[in-house]
């Protein structure tokens, strides 16, 4: 039997300049390393993150390295170490993010004492900025803990790295990741959906990294239209999943606010990678269909008028361009 209380599972691409620091972070705990495994799952990295990986299991015999032969991006990634993992609990990392030091016998004992399916926390950057302070709760079940969120944006309750799962929970309901960039919030939606027993708590045990310019929610260029083509399907997928009536409107509203969120992504984009989302855009009719009957009037204004749109990206750039020399 598995003394495992905990797995950390993260996809690796592209963050040799953070990993090192994470993976810092994770080892600076209060459980003895044969209480928790890390598992990285490199996604076929160009750089050299699984180096310094390999470079930590020497210390450290409890990290895991499993390599893709092909890229599969994060959620396959995800899914991959999901799938290897024996914990009893298990928390998604990225890593070019960071824990909290001392923090894991913290969340085990949480999960324990209140036999919790869930665990959900606050959202701190590793700036320090704030962006979302929960309040302490009761034990709750999870079409309670989407309600509570009514009045706050969909963003908020979404990301798989603040909050820790009970492992079983997760593979009796079936749920793993939807293998497409930006659909980890499928995930979390039906993990809540499927949580009888979750608890909000104010402290916060994970530090998300936004200065990062590779990060994905940093749009600009290509990684812009790559948002743009990803939030509709997005969109779509989400506003189309079978959950509990009792909180419908928590994806009813998740939809519609990932297509609005694009209105000025459009203008910063050089024209080539513009014609590409309208290219895709005639190419999904049912994508398109869904992102015209729910956005608001700006960005229905500009999925239907391409061409103004480039002039106007144009005259946007350029006048960012002015803006920066002046600056400078």
């Amino acid at each position: 039997m598995t003394n495992i209380k905990l797995s950390i599972v993260a996809p690796v691409y592209g963050v040799e300049k953070y990993i090192g620091q994470w993976l810092d972070s994770v080892f600076a705990q209060d459980i003895p390393e044969t209480e928790y495994e890390v598992i990285c799952v490199n996604d076929c990295t160009k750089d050299g993150s699984a180096d310094i990986i390999r470079e930590y299991q020497q210390k450290h015999h409890n990290l895991r390295l499993i390599n893709h032969e092909v890229n599969k991006r994060d959620n396959a990634a995800r899914n991959t170490g999901y799938r290897a993992a024996v914990g009893k609990y298990i928390w998604f990392n990225d890593p070019d993010d960071i824990i909290a030091t001392n923090c894991l016998r913290t969340i085990i004992q949480q999960m324990d004492d209140k036999q919790l399916d869930m665990l959900h926390w606050s959202i701190v950057t590793t700036n320090g900025k704030k962006m979302r302070t929960l309040h302490n709760t009761d034990v709750i079940t999870g079409v309670e803990l989407m309600h509570l969120t009514k009045q706050t944006k969909q963003f908020d309750i979404t990301f798989t790295w603040n909050r820790c799962y009970r492992r079983q929970m997760l593979v009796d309901a079936k749920i793993d990741f939807r293998e497409e960039r930006g659909c980890d919030v499928l995930q979390t939606l039906q993990a809540i959906d499927a949580s009888k027993r979750c608890m909000d708590i104010e402290d916060c045990y994970y530090f998300y990294r936004d200065d990062n310019p590779t990060n994905y929610t940093h749009t600009d260029t290509l990684k812009a239209w790559r948002m743009m083509a990803y939030s509709f399907r997005l969109g779509k997928y989400v506003y189309e999943l079978p959950v509990s009536d009792e909180y419908r409107f928590i994806t009813n509203e998740a939809g519609p606010w990932r297509i609005n969120q694009v209105k000025k992504v459009l203008l910063r984009m050089p024209l080539s990678e513009i014609q590409q989302v309208y290219k895709m855009l005639n190419a999904e009719p049912e994508v398109k269909a869904f992102a015209l009957q729910h956005s608001n009037k700006i960005v229905h204004w500009e999925l239907t008028h391409p061409y103004s749109v480039m002039t106007f990206s144009l005259l946007y750039r350029f006048a960012r361009t002015i803006r920066e020399i002046i600056k400078f």
